[in-house]
């Protein structure tokens, strides 16, 4: 790669206006998680990485503006086993390709229209509730048969239409850029890592 591109979290502050319970079901990673952030990002401040934020909206949506304004002409690998990146995908384009790190392998593109498919579905870790008695396999196929009776209903249309401005990733407006990556200083990495007793990274 040429350029790396960190992103951390915001408020989900539209999303939350939105849905109240949007994501409230997930437990608070705790002071740990926090300190370990800030150690994180301390060093990568070090390393020619540059690193995006946006108090206002999740870093999902920071990283689709990063691929498709920041660097729409340049081929991005999003890294991530997020799911929902999925919408970021083209079946007949490959300048954006999505990596999951767990599974260690490419996420291909669905041949569907992934967010219709999850406003089906639905989102247990995010709160978003899906439609009763529809799962992967039915979603797929109602978008393929059309949704126009489904749609006839209109508390199935509201709802949809509800789940799709939850999951669609957001317009992001001037996210603040907290490192260019041009401070870097391999040495003082080198002794945040000896500090940490880093051995085999430091080897």
């Amino acid at each position: 790669p040429k350029r790396t591109v960190i992103v951390l979290e915001g408020h989900p502050q539209r999303r939350h206006l939105l849905l109240e319970s949007y994501k409230q079901g997930r437990q608070s990673p705790g002071d740990d998680f926090w300190r370990q952030q800030d150690d994180i990002v301390r060093i990568l401040n070090l390393m020619p990485v540059e690193i995006l934020k946006h108090p206002e909206h999740e870093a999902d949506d920071v990283i689709a503006h990063a691929v498709n304004e920041m660097y729409s002409q340049k081929r991005c690998i999003v890294i991530s086993s997020d799911a929902d990146f999925i919408q970021l995908l083209d079946l007949s384009d490959d300048r954006v390709r999505l990596y999951n790190p767990i599974k260690k392998e490419f996420t291909p593109a669905t041949p569907y229209d992934y967010v219709m498919w999850k406003a089906l579905v639905g989102d247990g870790s995010d709160c978003i509730e899906g439609f009763k008695g529809i799962g992967p396999k039915r979603a797929e196929a109602l978008l393929n048969e059309g949704l126009g009776d489904f749609l006839s209903d209109p508390e199935s249309r509201l709802k949809f239409g509800q789940n799709i401005s939850l999951l669609q990733f957001e317009t992001v407006i001037g996210p603040k850029i907290l490192s260019d990556g041009s401070g870097c200083n391999w040495e003082l990495v080198r002794s945040e890592f000896e500090r940490m007793e880093f051995s085999s990274i430091i080897a």
